[in-house]
């Protein structure tokens, strides 16, 4: 199971970088992926030619499928699958060993972060899209984050004009669907969620680190520790994970830098520190042995030992560009890059998803494939790596605009 955030931080973040000097890279880390109209289960190249004078034509072409056509796989490598095409909305995306979850808005509601429009949680089982597809969940406000266990779905929820929810909610459905079996805890307004068989986590707006038994909260949640950096509402982080035995994040001060840190499931230890002097950490991927993570403004992705390795970092593979949404499995680590206008949200940008052994590949990792139209969002199981591309709708021309789901096998 695999739980995978949206890279970016906070809007105030971004206010701040801007007010220390880095504006171009700030504007993007306040983007958001868009599209418009449901459609799903069909491959690339789509067939038959579609009519793109058509809004509701199923295989009317789209910026991220002209992309994945132009663009160049190495030899031996698959043509990716596209799960879903034009999907608007905040790019909440994970799959569980079955099935893939993303969060969606309405396709009229060009100005539902604003407006009550409409938000949808959907869902589809991975080899079969367009025959299993669910709506866990429709909602005037927002949507999001979420996370998977292989047995139930999570997610926050916060609704605009008051009611229960109005400080957010945090919900649970059976991963068939939300007809039976749902939960709600109320006044939980989670940044970031993770969950494993026995219990969900959650990063808190109120700065703090919780969790409570998957099956349901019962009385107050379990305090976990305490955060740095304030949240906006609505604002996932990448920088926080669990696996196995451990929950793993970033802390990162009103200077920017981070450590990355860890807190046994257990609790039989303390939080330790793993890794220090980080210049703001973008994006945190672990596997049993090491972590892996990008920064802000840098080129290289990094790497440590889960023993801990202070300040002395070890440089993982770099690659010119703007390097970040980390994934790893089964001894191999994913992330895309693209060029330094990437952090641009008022044109679409094409990147590529490399691939690197768990050992490091320096200046020579290997391309997935390219030309993919910012991506916002990456999972992994045993067998593909997912993404979803876009670019927000509210800054650039709608034929750019595009919210697509994609895989490609490993």
């Amino acid at each position: 199971m695999t739980t995978t955030f949206r890279t970016e931080p906070p809007n105030r973040v971004g206010r701040a970088l801007q007010a220390l000097g880095i504006a171009a890279l700030a504007g993007a880390l306040m983007s958001a992926c868009s599209g418009d109209v449901l459609n799903v289960g069909h491959d690339v190249p789509p067939d038959p030619p579609p009519d793109p004078q058509d809004p509701q034509d199923p295989l009317r072409p789209s910026y991220a499928t002209r992309a994945v056509l132009a663009g160049e796989s190495p030899a031996g490598s698959g043509i990716p699958t596209v799960v879903a095409t034009q999907q608007p909305g905040t790019p909440h995306l994970v799959v569980d060993d079955r099935r893939i979850y993303w969060t969606t808005h309405g396709p009229t509601s060009l100005d539902a972060m604003f407006d009550n429009g409409q938000f949808f949680l959907r869902g589809c089982a991975k080899d079969d899209c367009r025959g299993t597809l669910v709506t866990y969940a429709t909602s005037a406000g927002p949507i999001g984050p979420i996370a998977a266990n292989g047995t139930r779905l999570f997610f926050s929820l916060r609704t605009p004009n008051g009611g229960p929810c109005r400080e957010g909610c945090l919900r649970s459905c059976p991963a068939e669907g939300c007809e039976s079996g749902s939960t709600q805890t109320e006044n939980i307004a989670a940044a970031s969620l993770a969950a494993d068989e026995s219990h969900v986590y959650w990063l808190s707006h109120d700065l703090t680190l919780q969790r409570c038994p998957a099956d349901g909260c019962r009385g107050l949640p379990e305090l976990l520790a305490l955060l740095e950096l304030p949240l906006d509402y609505g604002r996932p982080l990448p920088t926080f994970m669990i696996d196995a035995t451990s929950i793993l994040w970033a802390r990162t001060g009103s200077d920017f830098r981070s450590r990355i840190v860890e807190l046994e499931k257990s609790r039989a230890n303390p939080i330790r520190d793993i890794a220090g002097g980080i210049a703001y950490a973008m994006s945190l991927a672990a596997d049993a042995s090491r972590i892996y993570w990008t920064e802000l403004a840098g080129e290289v992705v990094k790497s440590c030992p889960r023993t801990g390795c202070g300040m002395a970092h070890e440089a993982f593979a770099s690659v010119p560009g703007f390097s970040t949404l980390l994934a790893v499995r089964g001894g191999r680590v994913y992330w895309f890059s693209g060029p330094s206008q990437w952090y641009r949200h008022d044109m679409p940008v094409l990147t590529d998803l490399l691939e690197c052994p768990s050992s490091g590949c320096g200046a020579s990792p290997k391309r997935v494939i390219a030309a993919q139209t910012t991506p916002c969002a990456i999972a992994v199981d045993d067998t593909h790596v997912y993404w979803r591309t876009g670019i927000d709708r509210h800054f650039v021309n709608w034929d750019y605009s595009d919210g697509t789901l994609l895989r490609i096998k490993r």
